[in-house]
């Protein structure tokens, strides 16, 4: 992924249909299980629960969701393309973070993983009380820190070797589906 513009984040507001968001955001919040098992590192704990739409989705056969999932990636794909060639993902999960648990910074990739995308956001669940995505622009400025406004529809697109990590509200569940992806070789 080129690092010329390492610090951008482009945002897009009311990504998709207004009923889709608010019912991804029931269906993630109430049907789907998620589990305690999401953490910035490797070596790092646990601190928030995530659901791994791929593999659930092979397990249970569930045809409606991973439509609606594949939707969504289609259209990211789509919109992308020019800026960034042929997309893929790596992988596809939406993480629900209760008051209390905040996310800490990390990379999505490390910098030497050079077919690395470009990280795609999509807040899911209404706005509550903070729930901030958080970023370091400046690779080489570890004390400049910027924030994007958690605004449910909105799409956040982001570059992965750059720092990052999403502020959990303080009234109620936070819900984002995140797009991993990688570059097609030419």
């Amino acid at each position: 992924m080129n690092t010329e513009n390492f610090g951008k984040v482009e945002i897009i507001d009311n990504w998709v249909d207004e009923d889709l968001i608010n019912h991804l955001s029931n269906q993630f919040l109430y049907r789907y299980p998620h589990f305690f098992v999401e953490r910035s590192t490797p070596e790092g704990k646990p601190y928030m629960y995530s659901h791994d739409c791929r593999q659930s989705m092979d397990a249970q056969g569930d045809q409606g969701n991973q439509t609606l999932i594949a939707f969504i990636e289609t259209k990211i794909k789509k919109r992308l393309k020019s800026k960034y060639g042929k997309l893929n993902t790596s992988r596809t999960y939406f993480n629900v973070q209760h008051p209390g648990m905040d996310g800490h910074f990390h990379v999505d990739a490390p910098l030497e993983d050079k077919s690395a995308g470009p990280t795609v956001m999509l807040m899911i669940t209404p706005k509550g009380n903070e729930g901030e995505f958080y970023y370091k622009p400046d690779i080489t400025d570890k004390l400049c820190i910027e924030k994007v406004e958690y605004e449910q529809n909105r799409l956040v697109v982001f570059n992965p070797h750059m720092e990052h990590y999403g502020q959990s509200f303080t009234n109620k569940p936070r819900i984002t589906l995140v797009f991993k992806t990688y570059v097609e070789p030419n």
